[in-house]
């Protein structure tokens, strides 16, 4: 079992990394630092950032760095690295819905960037290919009760753990990253 320090303050991000990092047989530890703030660049860019400020920081422990976006297909001006600049962090849903309508195609990707203690840098972005729907289903967080996944007919937040995990772009990182 190793123990990650999480570079984020989102604790809806926390807590979901930390679940998923549990089934990999890992624990996830907030941190209590300054994080730089994101960029204009790419997800990859700001995710490293993250987790090279807080590497410095605590140079002997594991560090993962996370960014995430949602990306508009044929609308490259929307969103992605600025989806949380864009859009608030509460009543997210009913802000994007002013943007974009239901039915269009998204990609939802996380980029992931883990430093070891002996300065090992990896990265790994999992995406998912999903349409837009209203509102659907009571459990997982963000996104997931207006993204159905493409081939699915429900909703990530309609799906069990068990089902919907699989789809969630973290959980696709984490896997290359521990491959």
């Amino acid at each position: 079992m190793t123990e990650f320090l999480i570079a984020t303050h989102n604790v809806g991000k926390f807590n979901e990394i930390a679940k998923l990092l549990a089934n990999f047989g890992h624990t996830a530890e907030k941190i209590e630092a300054d994080l730089p703030a994101e960029g204009d660049l790419d997800l990859l860019t700001n995710a490293t950032a993250k987790a090279q400020a807080t590497h410095r920081l605590y140079p002997h422990q594991y560090v993962l760095g996370d960014d995430s976006g949602l990306f508009v297909d044929g609308h490259p001006e929307l969103f992605g690295v600025h989806t949380a600049r864009q859009l608030p962090r509460h009543e997210t849903n009913a802000a994007l819905f002013t943007k974009i309508p239901a039915g269009t195609a998204v990609s939802l990707r996380s980029t992931l960037v883990l430093i070891s203690p002996s300065n090992r840098v990896q990265s790994a972005t999992g995406q998912l290919q999903a349409t837009l729907t209203a509102p659907q289903g009571q459990a997982g967080t963000g996104f997931d009760q207006v993204l159905i996944p493409k081939g699915e007919a429900l909703t990530l937040a309609q799906m069990p753990p068990a089902i919907r995990t699989p789809y969630l772009p973290r959980q696709r990182a984490l896997v290359q990253l521990f491959a």
